[in-house]
Parts: structure tokens; sequence; C-alpha cells
């Protein structure tokens, strides 16, 4: 049994930008698992990404400082631009685990398409000791089927402790992708990211012109 400390959750991502599906999957694990805290840790270079060009690591957190702000229990960390080089969540989990202790009890947030990519992650068997999975899934989304078909690559241990951690969100249609395609096209993006967010988008006008393959 891993020691139980107090329960601190995860969400890294590219937030290229940050939106309300993000917040209501931070915000959905918080209350389903007793979170303390929910840590927003945008990536410097994510290496799983299919596109090269992101927004600048410094757009992308100012952006999710400013989502989050007004929530105590959301805090945005700054731990892959200190580290430098690729984002991978192993060495993440170690520097964020020597500063909020080794006695937490961490939860890594990820989305339920992201379930079968799993085993590709560097260093999978050494991070599923240091860290729970919370899966988020949207209605009608057969995450035990994911599961089930990694189990023989991840093991009982990791399915059974992740079943156990499973949020289930509303249904929300809100991507990045959509947003910044609206963004190029000169379409409104209300209603699917904060309107603090929106402003900060358009004042240093992001996402303008700028191609990229999804």
């Amino acid at each position: 049994m891993r020691k139980a400390g107090r329960k601190i959750g995860l969400i890294g991502g590219s937030f290229d930008p940050i939106h309300f599906g993000h917040l209501l999957a931070a915000q959905g694990a918080a209350e389903r698992l007793g979170m303390e805290r929910v840590v927003f840790i945008p990536a410097k270079q994510p290496p799983h990404k299919r596109y090269r060009h992101l927004v600048s690591f410094e757009h992308r957190y100012a952006m999710v400082k400013i989502a989050i702000r007004g929530n105590p229990q959301f805090k945005v960390s700054d731990v892959e631009m200190r580290r430098g080089g690729k984002s991978y969540s192993i060495d993440t989990i170690h520097m964020l685990r020597a500063e909020y202790g080794a006695d937490s009890k961490m939860y890594f947030i990820v989305g339920a398409d992201m379930v079968s990519d799993l085993p590709t992650w560097k260093d999978v068997a050494e991070l599923v000791k240091l860290v729970f999975f919370a899966v988020v899934v949207r209605p009608g989304y057969n995450y035990l089927r994911d599961l089930e078909a990694i189990r023989g690559r991840m093991g009982d241990r990791f399915v059974q402790e992740t079943r156990r951690n499973i949020i289930h969100i509303p249904p929300n249609g809100v991507s990045a992708t959509e947003i910044r395609r609206r963004l190029r096209t000169g379409k409104p993006i209300r209603y699917l990211v904060p309107e603090s967010v929106e402003l900060y988008i358009r004042k240093h006008s992001l996402y303008k012109n700028v191609k990229r393959k999804t």
C-alpha cells in the first residue's frame, strides 16, 4: 500500500489555449476524489504532439493563470519551463513530489482518449508507482474497453486502481483545435473559454494566421 497524504491532482497539457473543458475536468476530479489542490502543468515541449508550433510557454502559462484566478483550489506550475527539454511526465512527477512531499497522494488526471497511449509513455512502469491515474470520461465513451486493452502491458493493479478513479463529466464539445480554427477564421469563441482568456487572446493577437496539423 502506498502511504496516503494530502491528495494532489495534476493536469498537464499544452493548454493552447486553456478552455472550459479543461476546467470542468479539473473541478470534477477535485470533487470526485476529494483533492486538496489541482495543479495545472503547461507543457514546455509536449513529446506526443503531432504539430510543431505552439504559442509560447509564457502566453500559455499566463492564460492558465488567468483562467483559474479566483479558485483557491487550483494552481498553475512552471515546472516544465524550469526543467527544460521535452515534457516527459516522469521527470515532472519527480520534481513535483520533491516540491509537495513524498507522502502526497498524487493523481494524474488524463482524458479517456489518452488511456490507450499510456503504455508508450516514458518510464511508465516507474510512473504508475509514483502516481495514481484519474480518467475523465464523457458520456458514451467506452473507457472500460480501453482499460482492458492495456491490462496486459500495464498490469492488473493499474487497471483496478484506475477503475476506482473514473471522473464522469457532462458532455461538452469544446476543443483547443476548434478554438484555434475559429480564431483563424474570425469566428467568436464566447462560451468556449473564460472571458478573461478571450480578452488575453485578443489583446496579444494569438492564433492568427497560424496553420497547424491536428
